[in-house]
């Protein structure tokens, strides 16, 4: 019998895998949905969950610039290699995360202003993610 055999499907697979689950992040973060326990952070006061969440943003932000600084300086250096079955740039597997990483600083901004503001900050099924 014959087989036919497509040696790319697996790169191709990760890399889209590698994509959608970076920027699912991204999109997490826009409506601060990410997972997290709050069972203390419940028994507090709402004034003291304001400032709680915006000092957790500022750390966030904090934390990703070195990850896309770092990350765009490696996918940057993975220009000049080449994937094996694709062909492409093996960069491709590493620019999402300085893409994605900007994408929830963004984010994280846009969270600061609204709880300053006193916005509500609508969940992902409300923005319809």
């Amino acid at each position: 019998s014959d087989y036919v055999t497509a040696p790319w499907t697996e790169e191709f697979a990760r890399l889209v895998m590698v994509w959608l689950a970076l920027l699912g992040a991204a999109s997490i973060q826009r409506s601060d949905d990410h997972i997290s326990m709050t069972i203390l952070f419940d028994m507090i006061g709402d004034r003291w969950q304001r400032w709680i969440r915006l000092f957790g943003d500022v750390v966030t932000i904090l934390v990703l610039i070195p990850v896309v600084w770092y990350g765009w300086k490696t996918a940057v250096s993975l220009d000049v290699m080449y994937t094996i079955a694709l062909g492409v740039p093996l960069s491709v597997f590493a620019y999402p995360i300085p893409v994605a990483g900007t994408l929830m600083i963004v984010h994280s901004v846009m969270l600061m202003y609204r709880r300053l503001c006193n916005e509500p900050i609508r969940s992902s099924l409300e923005l319809g993610v």
